[in-house]
């Protein structure tokens, strides 16, 4: 199977969105069937999200959607995540200036009910937890289930970071939502201003698993700068990293190649299953300087991380006759060890 660009539609130019349908009959293809397009217009410091519907022939613009609430400069749409249906959005405004904190941010939640999207919760947290240059929204995460979305606050706590919690109230993610955790790294290592957890979130199928990069955290070996992520997990309405704190800290070692600068957790990734991570390291000197790398994480049942992916360069010998890269990517936990290499 390959993928190949077949079209690129401007939600806001009606008449290309409209040569592009044209032929079209509903019945004819897979998915929604465009029959009109709507454009709509508003200051462009708002923010705003386009989505689209994609077709055997054709991208169909489907919508344009706004907060509510919007005022200039919020830049709703920093930040987009999908359900695994597709049917539920979470959207990111992290200069959200809420409750009258600067540049604190919140989330939009929109549904979608054949090709119409309409208008839900908004996620902001609740006063004395929430704070002015949080930028939460700057990252976002939605559970393919649709019912735990997740707003990364890397400015929170002098750009510590944070990331909140929320959960769709009733099992209806149309309906209202819920404010669940405020979720940090426990080490005060880890704590270091700068380090901008939640930089990025991912979340998996079910919500039950959390992860959030951390590109200024140190490394496992404390080098500045060389960035981690964190694994939380649920527990029927209790996520690890509260109290008491057992969160899965992911950070590579000297010996795996990390250096101070990396950035590792600048972007991250989770498997619907959460048994597998990625983390984007794109500043890793592996081969060359800046050249980049990403580490591969997978949980086995017992809890414990192994290697689960490593590609070997053509010009070098096979894995089996280089040193091992065992313990080259360390955990902190309560229960977890981690053996893991960079893909290069």
């Amino acid at each position: 199977m390959s993928w190949a660009a077949q079209a690129v539609v401007d939600p806001c130019d009606a008449a290309a969105a409209a040569a592009q349908t044209a032929g079209n009959t509903p019945g004819t293809v897979a998915g929604p069937f465009l029959s009109e397009v709507q454009t709509y217009e508003a200051s462009s410091a708002h923010g705003a999200t386009s989505t689209c519907s994609f077709t055997a022939a054709t991208v169909l613009a489907e919508a344009k959607v706004f907060a509510h609430d919007a005022t200039g400069g919020d830049h709703l749409g920093t930040a987009v995540a999908l359900s695994g249906d597709g049917k539920t959005m979470l959207v990111g405004a992290p200069d959200d200036d809420d409750r009258l904190l600067e540049a604190s941010g919140s989330g939009y939640i929109f549904t979608r009910e054949y090709t119409a999207w309409r208008r839900g919760a908004k996620l902001v947290p609740p006063l004395g937890v929430h704070q002015a240059g949080a930028f939460a929204g700057y990252a976002v995460a939605l559970s393919g289930d649709a019912l735990t979305a997740a707003l990364g606050a890397y400015g929170a706590f002098s750009e510590a970071g944070a990331v909140f919690v929320f959960e769709a109230a009733t099992g209806d993610p149309g309906g209202a939502w819920s404010y669940a955790a405020l979720l940090r790294p426990s080490a005060a290592g880890d704590l270091v201003a700068g380090a901008r957890f939640a930089w990025s979130t991912a979340l998996n199928g079910d919500g039950s698993v959390l992860l959030c990069g951390a590109p200024g955290a140190p490394d496992a070996d404390a080098q500045a700068g060389g960035g981690a992520a964190f694994a939380f997990r649920r527990d029927g309405a209790t996520w690890s990293g509260a109290a008491p704190a057992d969160e899965t800290k992911l950070a590579a070692t000297a010996a795996a190649g990390s250096a101070a600068g990396d950035a590792a957790g600048r972007s991250v990734a989770l498997s619907t299953d959460g048994a597998v991570a990625a983390v984007g390291a794109p500043l890793a000197h592996s081969p060359e300087s800046d050249a980049g790398a990403a580490y591969v994480v997978a949980w086995s049942t017992d809890s414990e991380l192994s290697v689960t992916n490593h590609r070997e360069p053509p010009d070098k010998p096979p894995r089996a006759t280089r040193q091992t890269t065992e313990n080259n990517y360390s955990t902190q936990n309560k229960t977890g060890a981690c053996r893991c290499a960079p893909i290069r």
